[in-house]
């Protein structure tokens, strides 16, 4: 019977350390998985806001005049916001309409309301609304996740290659002082 007892705790092992190698494998690559993409959030962050820096620099300044707030059906925990609809001219007089992407409850602007804009003199239909919140809200986003996600893929990866400890002592042997460790999971 000690024969089949030891053949027993050989296989319960070797499924164990192969369990414990893959489990460990799955972690580090999840960990990189997580990790990389918190870099390419951190990247896609600073591009935004290198691009938003560089719009408000080379861009147009103008004033735009709020004609209308158009409502964005929200649900029971959000509820109706308003997004601003603005008119503007370009420095040649053309009129153009721009709706902001944003929307808020209350209203950010009241009908009639002039607003600072900015707009591209190449192609005056891109514009946007001289706020922090029209700015930043994208880049702002795109850092808060990579803060998020990055240590959580670092947690993974050292979770992966950290040893793991037998958790419980679990004899199916003589009480001889031998012992078997079965740990799974």
């Amino acid at each position: 019977m000690d024969k089949y007892d030891n053949a027993i705790d050989k296989t319960f092992n070797t499924v164990n350390t192969v369990y414990s190698a893959g489990r460990r494998v799955g972690y580090v690559v999840m960990g990189l998985f997580f990790s990389l993409t918190a870099v390419i959030l951190f990247a896609a962050g600073v591009y935004l806001y290198k691009t938003r820096i560089n719009e408000a620099a080379t861009f147009t300044k103008t004033t735009g005049i709020v004609t209308e707030l158009r409502e964005v059906k929200g649900n029971v925990d959000v509820g109706t916001t308003y997004k601003p609809i603005l008119k503007y001219k370009d420095k040649n007089g053309r009129e153009y309409i721009y709706t902001s992407a944003n929307s808020s409850d209350p209203p950010a602007y009241d009908i009639g309301e002039q607003v600072e804009m900015f707009y591209n003199e190449s192609k005056p239909e891109e514009a946007f609304i001289n706020s922090v919140w029209e700015k930043w809200t994208g880049t702002i986003a795109l850092f808060i996740c990579g803060v998020v996600v990055f240590p959580i893929g670092i947690w993974m990866i050292y979770s992966g290659f950290r040893r793991n400890k037998p958790s419980k002592n679990m004899s199916s042997g003589p009480a001889n002082g031998s012992s078997s460790y079965v740990s799974i999971g």
